[in-house]
């Protein structure tokens, strides 16, 4: 159409190997449609679904915890940490391919913002010892921090099995990954501890360990904070600009910029609600 807006909107476009039908993305978004142990639903099936058939090209699923319950944010949440999930996202993953739109399976650790304490009395796992709602959390050693990059490489692996067309790290807001991006939340003196090359090193090695799972033809890229605000602040715009050129030459796909603010953000009314009500 000739007076159309915004021309580009319903091109084609490529991320990296992947291609896309259309610039129309589904940004990772909780559903509350897994099962209480972490599988695929016939709810989440068609939940998915729904949005293919809406015409997205390109499905962002919400988070999927690569080490349950350690890493798990709530307890309706996907789960990708043992081969048992691949069948339910299979499935899920047919289902969008049906209306031609692609798939890409975010892959999370919670870090501070765990349940695992309430559901074994684990302590969440951070970079530095901090306090989480009255108790402390425990610091990973760095062999720790190696084995979780390869945690992140199986889940890969378990998605590229699945059907899926690629995956996202979350390494945003206040999880695991962007608390080791973050000063606020990073206090270590080692190499993974300092300034934002060193606290970006964890992310790094994560991509690197996907890159080396999934070959060069599967897409992943990562989800971080470019610049944070307020009082839990700790990725400065600089930082952020760094952090990019960091997983660019890791070999990601694309950037999922972001940004966080922790107690300066509220709750944003769905685009129907009238201005100012």
């Amino acid at each position: 159409m000739a007076n159309q807006p915004y021309p580009h909107v319903f091109q084609p476009i490529s991320i990296g190997p992947m291609k896309v039908k259309n610039r129309v993305a589904m940004s990772p978004m909780a559903s509350n449609t897994s099962d209480a142990n972490g599988f695929v639903t016939q709810q989440g099936i068609d939940y998915y679904e729904a949005r293919a058939r809406g015409g997205a090209g390109l499905i962002i699923m919400e988070v999927n915890c690569i080490r349950a319950p350690q890493g798990r944010s709530g307890p309706i949440r996907y789960n990708i940490d043992d081969d048992k999930y691949i069948p339910g996202l299979t499935k899920l993953a047919e289902a969008v391919h049906k209306h031609g739109a692609k798939l890409v399976v975010q892959l999370q650790h919670s870090g501070a913002q765990s349940i695992c304490r309430s559901v074994n009395g684990e302590a969440p796992v951070t970079p530095s010892v901090v306090q989480v709602s009255g108790a402390d959390t425990r610091a990973l050693t760095i062999s720790e921090i190696h084995e979780l990059a390869e945690e992140w490489a199986k889940a890969a692996v378990r998605a590229k099995k699945a059907g899926a067309d690629g995956v996202e790290v979350h390494g945003a807001t206040n999880y695991l990954l962007a608390e080791f991006q973050s000063s606020y939340w990073n206090k270590r003196t080692d190499e993974y501890g300092g300034d934002i090359k060193n606290r970006g090193r964890f992310l790094v090695e994560v991509l690197q360990a996907i890159k080396s799972a999934v070959g060069a033809n599967f897409p992943f890229w990562p989800r971080f904070n470019v610049r944070e605000f307020g009082p839990t602040a700790g990725v400065t715009e600089d930082e952020g600009k760094v952090l990019a050129q960091m997983v660019e030459a890791a070999g990601a796909h694309a950037i999922d910029a972001s940004t966080f603010g922790g107690g300066t953000y509220g709750r944003v009314p769905p685009m129907g609600v009238p201005k100012g009500n």
